[in-house]
């Protein structure tokens, strides 16, 4: 465009009012409308700017915004994004006092622009989506999206719906993870993991979140926790495994005052329990609950009850699934038949889905429960799942009195028998001093809670008894 052609353009309007209806300057707002209403659909948006920066008298602001606003939705609805953009960036800088909605624009263009081309979502989807960008919050246009199309979570990771590939992701993201939370926890500040953290799930769509203005760490979780719904919707728990550690994680290392600690627990720990409902592995369940529990020590509510529950059942799933790999290797030693061979010579075991290595298989809580139970007939894991609160519930006092008592004797005589072998505990080295006095607190906690203090004192009598003879 030639400046001298624009200057004569507007030199010839004023002439025209001047001559036409006696006016020393051109009328405001009429002939800027007239201006508005035939350059925008052209797409000549520099003349218009130009004329607007010279001739600002010519243009009602509110009008002009108005116009402009109307026509970027215009266009965007269209499909003409590109156009949309370049509306918005001639215009914006000139309506300064009304930056935030352009901002708003702004924001609402780059979405459509992300969703369309980088996360190549179909157009219908994303307009009807968008449609609500007026009245929705940025999370409910990302909840809304999920809830339409989860697959989006996939984008850019596959892999993720490989049971086998996603298993081992999951185990990758939980060992990264954990371990920034725990030096986190510790006061140590972000550090170099050695473990690898692989591509997470919904990465393209906390892209999308960041477009749309979700900043504040609280309003990231919130996003997080509609990936890990999505993940479970489209049946893969294992993402969503990985995205609630992603959010323990964040919420570890973020600075939270009183109130907003609360917002957070609720939101993390609901999002905890709704994975530990569809999780099988038992390992990661339990380091979820240890890790949540650590966390959130001093929040007391159902949810956290929720957590210690899981925790305890957790625990006599593994030990009893470990006491029964040593019962099988016991088996093996006596020559006896195995009707539950180990696949390969690797060295692993599966009972039950759970792959146990040589770690777990000499685990000393489960060695400790074999010889309680090889020793005295007794069941010790029966004896601790009747203590989980849904067991309870079935079971009458005199039961639970009756429990707490035997599994306080037995540990006790466990402790006295390590000891008698040993000759006395300063020759016992310091791994086997630390389980004798483990079970000898165990054994103490179950009789503190007897409320027969007679029965208590009686066991502990016995026990001294059996210590003497010994």
């Amino acid at each position: 465009r030639n400046p001298d052609i624009l200057l004569d353009f507007m030199s010839d309007v004023e002439e025209f009012y001047q001559i036409m209806l006696g006016c020393q300057g051109v009328q405001t707002g009429f002939v800027g409308s007239l201006l508005l209403s035939v350059l925008l659909p052209l797409h000549l948006f520099g003349v218009l700017r130009d004329i607007m920066q010279i001739r600002p008298s010519w243009f009602c602001l509110n009008k002009a915004s108005a116009a402009v606003v109307s026509c970027i939705r215009s266009f965007s609805l269209q499909g003409h994004i590109e156009t949309a953009l370049s509306c918005h960036d001639t215009f914006a800088p000139l309506f300064s006092k009304r930056s935030d909605e352009f901002d708003f624009i702004r924001r609402y263009l780059d979405a459509l622009q992300f969703s369309t081309f980088s996360m190549q979502l179909d157009r219908h989807l994303v307009m009807s989506v968008f449609s609500q960008f007026d009245s929705a919050s940025p999370i409910d246009l990302i909840r809304h999206l999920i809830e339409i199309r989860p697959e989006i979570l996939l984008l850019g990771c596959e892999f993720w719906r490989d049971e086998n590939s996603a298993a081992n992701a999951c185990a990758d993201a939980s060992n990264y993870f954990s371990f920034q939370i725990h030096e986190s926890l510790r006061g140590n500040a972000v550090v170099e993991a050695s473990h690898v953290l692989p591509p997470m799930p919904g990465a393209l769509v906390m892209q999308l979140a960041n477009i749309l203005g979700v900043a504040s760490p609280h309003e990231l979780l919130r996003a997080k926790r509609c990936m890990a719904s999505g993940a479970i919707q489209l049946g893969i728990p294992h993402a969503a495994v990985a995205v609630v550690y992603s959010m323990l994680c964040d919420c570890a290392f973020s600075n939270q005052d009183e109130h907003q600690r609360e917002d957070f627990y609720c939101l993390v720990i609901s999002s905890v329990i709704m994975v530990l409902g569809i999780l099988d592995d038992v390992m990661i369940k339990m380091d979820l609950c240890k890790i949540s529990l650590r966390m959130f020590s001093t929040n007391h509510s159902p949810l956290h009850d929720t957590l210690l529950e899981t925790f305890m059942e957790s625990e006599i799933e593994l030990l009893r699934k470990e006491s029964a790999l040593i019962q099988r290797e016991d088996t093996r030693s006596n020559g006896q038949v195995d009707n539950h061979p180990s696949q390969g010579n690797s060295g692993f075991a599966m009972i039950g889905g759970l792959t146990v290595s040589n770690y777990f298989r000499h685990n000393d809580i489960a060695k400790i429960v074999h010889e309680i139970n090889r020793l005295s007939s007794a069941d010790v894991t029966a004896l601790l799942s009747s203590f989980s609160p849904k067991t309870a519930m079935g079971i009458d006092f005199s039961t639970h009195e009756e429990n707490l008592r035997a599994l306080g004797e037995y540990c006790l005589n466990w402790a006295i028998l390590e000891m008698v072998k040993s000759g006395d505990t300063s020759s016992c080295n310091r791994s086997q001093s630390y389980k004798i006095s483990k079970m000898i607190e165990l054994g103490a906690v179950c009789l503190g809670e007897l409320r027969d203090r007679e029965a208590s004192l009686r066991v502990i009598d016995r026990a001294l008894d059996s210590h003497e003879k010994e």
